[in-house]
This record gives structure tokens, sequence and C-alpha cells, in this order.
């Protein structure tokens, strides 16, 4: 009898990404999922199966049902970001890398911060005046710096297409330059930026 009660019992997918919609039906909040909502905790660490992605999808959900919040996923795939890492590698010299790395994430979340507000704001803009000026002003920088709107993934492979080009061209057009000319022009580094 007591191996059908156990048969009855579901703990779900052994990975949480692949029940994102059923997760809540089942998900015990535990203290680091508390401490996660509150602040308190910023970073979770544990091994595979331990529930770090459960915490976040479920934090993330619970936040995001506050309309007032923005809620911005970042999953980079590996293979989207080992091209860029080959150039980090034979381009850059060890404190560049590190600086350049820094540098390409937070303007990867300025840009999802972005991309959000104007998928956010795009319907409220039509019957409200008042953000109309300063929504067509982010939606016109944002579409200078990124090309066409697709899904994080798409976005990301081509911020990323687009630096390897501007870094990998210029250095095949002056073989004799070396890697010195990029680190003495900040601005050449990251361009748009700020």
């Amino acid at each position: 009898m007591a191996g059908r009660y156990l048969d009855a019992v579901y703990c779900g997918d052994p990975a949480a990404e692949n029940e994102a919609t059923q997760l809540d039906t089942y998900f015990l909040e535990t203290e680091q999922f508390r401490l996660t909502l509150t602040g308190d905790l910023n970073i979770i660490l544990g091994r595979k199966g331990s529930g770090k992605t459960a915490i976040f999808l479920q934090a993330r959900n619970k936040v995001r049902a506050n309309k007032n919040n923005i809620v911005i996923d970042l999953a980079p795939e590996g293979f989207q970001l080992i091209k860029l890492k080959e150039l980090i590698l034979g381009q850059l010299s060890h404190g560049t890398r590190k600086e350049f790395i820094a540098a390409y994430w937070e303007y990867i979340v300025w840009l999802e911060i972005a991309y959000k507000l104007l998928e956010k704001d795009e319907q409220r803009v039509r019957y409200d005046s008042r953000i109309l000026e300063p929504y067509e002003r982010l939606k016109a920088a944002y579409n200078e710096r990124v090309d066409g709107s697709g899904d994080f993934a798409l976005r990301l492979s081509d911020l990323t297409a687009r630096i390897v080009s501007r870094i990998i061209a210029p250095s095949q057009r002056q073989p004799g330059r070396g890697r010195s000319h990029r680190r003495s022009d900040p601005g050449r580094r990251f361009e748009g930026r700020g």
C-alpha cells in the first residue's frame, strides 16, 4: 500500500525550466526564496538539481505579477558567446578583457531594460501624450544600437556579431598596428556605451 502512495506523489521534472508553467503547483517556498524576494539574497549557489532555477522562476513570476515591475530574463546560450570569447582572448590584454566584459554585460542589461520599457509602454504611449516624447527618444536610441527586436538570444547574437566585426575589421585593414590602438581609445572599445 505504501508504494501506491509514493507513486501518486509528483515532484516535478528534474529541470525546473522544463516545467516553468506548472512549477507553482508544487513549489515549496524556502527561506532562500523569501530572502530572494526581499532582496536580502542576490546570489544562489548550489549543485545541479538543488532548486536554483526553481527559485529564480518563482521569484520572477511573483515580482512580475506587479505590473509596475519590469523583470528581465537574461539567459544566453553558451554557443552565442564563443566567437566573442575567442576574440577577447586573442585581441585584448588581460586587464582590458575584464573591463570589456563588464562593459559588455552592463550594455546588454541597459539594452534589455530599454527593450522591456518600450514593450511595456507600446500601448500606453498611444493614449498618454505625456510619455510620447521620452518614449520616442528611447525608441530612437534603442533602434540606433539594436537591429530588429526578436528574442533575447537573437538580440544578443546580433550585438555580439556587430562587436566582433567592428574589432576584427579594423585589425585586418591595419595589420601593423596591433592591439595598442584599441586600448588607447576607450570610446572605440565599446561604441555606443553610455
